[in-house]
């Protein structure tokens, strides 16, 4: 903690303010068992993308409908955007970054699947195709863990980033000495 902080925090303390470092101190344990289970569950899903991207299928080389590359390399990409942020979750960047990350990709999730509703495309992803097969997982089963985890992901940061809104550092009067 840095010398500015213990400021603050002991200032808190000896005006009788505890609320405020107690609302802290719990939103910023949230938080921190929140990213942690975004960066395991995007770390799962980007080593079976890149399982099912090493595959032999024959649909990993047609081209997708919604992004034009190969599915194979459109795997490649999606799995390597999913590790980057997983790595950036348990950085020491600001939590509020890390939450715009998680919003992000959420939406770039939802937007994909959104557009290929919108074409009529198939109902699942086959992000994770080799992988249900070889894990005897049903195509509809794996489909509602990932929106599932889509939710989780976006509603959390949401609600995460109301929270960091409402639990502001109260005004400090300052008194100029001349």
């Amino acid at each position: 903690m840095n010398a500015f902080r213990r400021l603050l925090r002991d200032w808190f303390i000896m005006n009788g303010n505890y609320d405020f470092i107690k609302t802290r101190v719990i939103l910023v344990e949230k938080t921190g068992l929140f990213f942690g289970s975004v960066a395991i569950s995007l770390l799962m899903t980007a080593f079976a993308k890149l399982i099912s991207a090493s595959g032999s299928s024959h649909i990993l080389e047609s081209v997708d409908p919604i992004i034009p590359l190969r599915i194979r390399q459109l795997l490649w990409l999606v799995s390597a955007i999913e590790v980057v942020v997983a790595l950036a979750l348990v950085t020491r960047m600001c939590d509020r970054w890390k939450l715009y990350l998680i919003v992000w990709l959420s939406v770039q999730f939802i937007g994909y699947r959104f557009m290929a509703y919108l074409r009529g495309g198939q109902s699942h992803c086959p992000c994770l195709g080799n992988v249900t097969d070889s894990l005897h997982i049903s195509p509809g089963i794996a489909e509602g863990f990932l929106l599932a985890l889509i939710a989780y992901m976006l509603l959390g940061s949401l609600i995460f980033l109301a929270a960091l809104r409402t639990v502001r550092v109260p005004a400090v009067e300052v008194e100029a000495s001349v």
